[in-house]
């Protein structure tokens, strides 16, 4: 087992946490793009390129034939959302099965029925760097192992998120309502008319 390294306060992108996804007819497994900044991040940044180092040195096929840049965990952003600092690097972090996903307490673990991860958001990942070097090619991967929410207002990458609170804005209590049908009748005295149904 490689070192595991925790990588705290990053933007995400394509979070993936709870099963497998289709997408241009393709499948992709669980995962997560992290989103480094240069300064914030120098310290991970130098930490992760250690161990990417380190798993070429310990792979003999890697060692002689050194995988190319768009084929390492870490590299330039391929998004240009992700480029919103100069100087931003992204990590690439799967996994073959769904990674452990926690609540801001860092204890309470998160369903999908629970999720607040979005494109875009903060979260804190823990991730382990390996070497690939078979039939299906050379690779420096990150595998991601668990993911924190990180509860820190940030617009989402692709305009698609909604929060709870935005999403229940506008809608009133029909407590004072129940019992009674939507222009006031008491339902149980409401009567359908089979003939008035395509009326």
């Amino acid at each position: 087992m490689g070192k595991h390294i925790i990588i705290r306060d990053a933007r995400c992108s394509f979070p993936r946490l709870y099963s497998a996804e289709e997408r241009d007819g393709a499948t992709f497994g669980t995962g997560i793009t992290l989103v480094l900044e240069k300064d914030k991040h120098a310290e991970t940044i130098a930490e992760i390129r250690q161990e990417m180092k380190a798993a070429v040195a310990g792979n003999d096929k890697l060692r002689k034939n050194p995988p190319p840049a768009d084929k390492l965990c870490l590299r330039k952003p391929d998004r240009p959302e992700l480029e919103y600092k100069e100087g931003n690097l992204i990590l690439k972090a799967n996994s073959p099965r769904p990674p452990v996903v926690l609540e801001a307490d860092g204890r309470t673990v998160m369903t999908e029925a629970t999720d607040k991860i979005y494109s875009g958001c903060y979260v804190n990942a823990k991730v382990e760097v390996w070497g690939q070097a078979n039939q299906y090619g050379r690779r420096v991967n990150g595998k991601l192992i668990a993911v924190q929410y990180v509860p820190k207002a940030a617009e989402s990458f692709d305009g698609s998120y909604v929060s709870p609170d935005e999403a229940v804005k506008g809608f009133d209590s029909l407590d004072d309502d129940i019992g009674a049908g939507a222009f006031g009748e008491n339902i149980g005295e409401t009567e359908t008319n089979e003939d008035d149904l395509l009326s």
